[in-house]
């Protein structure tokens, strides 16, 4: 009866040891995969970017608590990015434990939102945190010209010279992808293509 009780224990104390840690970084499994005992995939929600050492924290809990899995595969997706469209990051067991951020860290982030630099009169300031390829976004409009000016996480940067159309439109000038911009009804910034919406930049405030 004792020892009844104590792995009831254990097993009891592992799964509320597992929800402290994804509660503790407001985390969300989103949705696991398995193969056999032989994998098991986990995609988790995250509401904000984590540091190195919070990822590897709940992939040490995650992994303890499925240790009979020889691989673990975990992704983690920033609020507005959808299953199949890649991730945040990732912390995998492969078998060793291999953390990669793909996309932009908190301070990077705040570094693209403040370090926005112009030389006409602004028409819009965003931040687009497709992972990965993050950038600032600033429309100016210079003389008789409406200029987009993009910076990215490593410093590069590019500039646009657009075309406004009717209802929020933006066309980006001799683009061959057919890429224009669209400012909707909340003041984000949409990027569509021929085929349809790719992604939306965030106003900045």
């Amino acid at each position: 009866m004792i020892t009844i009780t104590l792995i009831a224990f254990m097993t009891i104390n592992a799964i509320c040891s597992n929800q402290d840690v994804l509660e503790k970084y407001n985390c969300t499994i989103i949705k696991t995969e398995t193969f056999k005992t032989f994998k098991k995939s986990f995609y988790i929600r995250v509401q904000e970017q984590l540091t190195e050492d919070q990822l590897r924290e709940v992939a040490q809990q995650i992994k303890k608590d499925n240790n009979s899995y020889e691989r673990l595969f975990i992704f983690y997706l920033l609020p507005d990015m959808e299953m199949g469209s890649g991730a945040w990051a990732i912390s995998h067991f492969n078998p060793n434990l291999e953390i990669v951020i793909m996309g932009a860290t908190k301070e990077q982030e705040e570094q693209l939102k403040n370090e926005i630099t112009y030389s006409g009169d602004i028409i819009g300031k965003w931040f687009c945190g497709y992972a990965g390829l993050e950038h600032s976004i600033i429309f100016e409009k210079k003389e008789d010209k409406i200029i987009a000016k993009l910076k990215f996480k490593d410093g590069s940067t590019m500039k646009e010279t657009l075309i406004k159309k009717p209802n929020g439109r933006f066309d980006i000038k001799g683009n061959e992808n057919g890429e224009y911009y669209i400012l909707n009804s909340l003041g984000d910034l949409e990027l569509w293509d021929t085929q349809g919406k790719l992604t939306t930049a965030k106003k900045i405030e």
